[in-house]
């Protein structure tokens, strides 16, 4: 169900998009339940694109929740700058060491989504390296004051290999909170876009001055964010509206993405992902499309699932048996039993690992 607070919040992230001029048409009305939308807001992490959004509408917003919301986004503004001044910092380490390194999500998606890489709010910074690489990455990172986010975990140890071998990331954190996540593998399931990664085609994207991220071209991008999005079932709208505002609201161009997603290899989650944009977003998906994706049964089931994670005000680990679904959703990401066989050997694996 979608409340009129989460519909808000939806409404919100639309006017932050790139080439979203207007943002008069936001749901603010008497129905509005103000203290509701901020859990809503918060729950999803998309406070600072509903404090821009909100801008235009002091006279009917709350003063409390504009000076909340007001709040947030100025955290997540500092937050951003710090992740800027960091990545600044990381690149150029990477490139003094000759360690090739992409950056995903986080800044560039902000500034490709929105024009402005300070409004998307992210916990970590992460990033693509070669395996063989990971030796010199954990000497960087040493060198530049981080250490393993695991404390009982050390460089080179059976722990640590184990994790790489199971996840696609292990995280690192320094005195300051900062964490970073370097990626083996763009997705834990070695079966999905595996093509996709560091030879793959890039792009730079300039997110503050004088400081320009390398991350995947549009194609590419496109379908790990996919990816991403179905492994965690979408519980998080801001994943969603990300999604959408990378690509816009052109219905050929959502099409051509999608089949270039399905023949890298990203199975069912770019069929949930056009469903669930086109169900919160209104996406326009050509008839054809829309039909060939609805004629799959596991499609459909896809996006009902992401669609209730979405509208629960609850985080998945705050309900009882709430990650059930998400660990199930991934077993329908890709026909097969092999599949649905390797994936949950995998989550098993995983768990065990940690």
């Amino acid at each position: 169900m979608i409340t009129p607070e989460l519909q808000l919040a939806i409404d919100c992230c639309r006017a932050n998009f790139v080439g979203a001029t207007d943002a008069g048409d936001l749901a603010v009305t008497q129905a509005i339940d103000w203290e509701r939308f901020l859990r809503v807001v918060r729950r999803h992490r998309v406070e600072a694109l509903a404090a821009r959004a909100l801008h235009r509408h002091h006279a009917t917003v709350p003063a409390a929740i504009v000076a909340d919301l007001s709040s947030d986004a100025t955290r997540t503004a500092q937050a951003n700058l710090r992740a800027a001044n960091e990545c600044r910092r990381l690149l150029a380490a990477f490139h003094d060491a000759d360690v090739p390194v992409l950056f995903v999500k986080g800044l560039t998606l902000s500034q490709l989504a929105y024009g402005d890489a300070t409004v998307k709010m992210s916990s970590d910074i992460d990033f693509l390296v070669e395996p063989s690489s990971l030796p010199a990455v954990a000497g960087i990172l040493a060198t530049l004051g981080y250490s393993l986010d695991a404390a009982d975990m050390e460089v080179g140890s059976a722990a640590y290999e184990r994790m790489h071998r199971h996840a696609k990331d292990v995280p690192w954190r320094n005195r300051a909170g900062i964490t970073l996540e370097p990626h083996t593998r763009l997705t834990d399931h070695p079966d999905l876009i595996p093509a996709i990664g560091m030879a793959s085609p890039r792009q730079e994207v300039g997110v503050l001055p004088g400081v320009s991220l390398p991350t995947l071209a549009r194609e590419d991008l496109f379908a790990y964010l996919c990816v991403h999005g179905a492994s965690s079932a979408w519980f998080r709208l801001k994943w969603v509206a990300d999604l959408v505002g990378l690509i816009g609201s052109d219905g050929a161009e959502a099409e051509r993405l999608y089949r270039l997603a399905v023949r890298q290899g990203a199975g069912r989650a770019p069929a949930q992902a056009l469903l669930v944009a086109s169900r919160l977003f209104g996406l326009p998906l050509p008839e054809r499309l829309r039909a060939e994706l609805c004629a799959d049964p596991a499609n459909r089931a896809l996006a009902r699932m992401a669609l209730r994670q979405i509208s629960d005000e609850r985080e998945p680990t705050a309900r009882p048996l709430g990650t059930l679904t998400i660990h199930l959703s991934q077993l329908l990401l890709r026909k097969g039993l092999r599949f649905k066989t390797s994936e949950a050997r995998r989550q098993v694996a995983q768990v065990l690992a940690r």
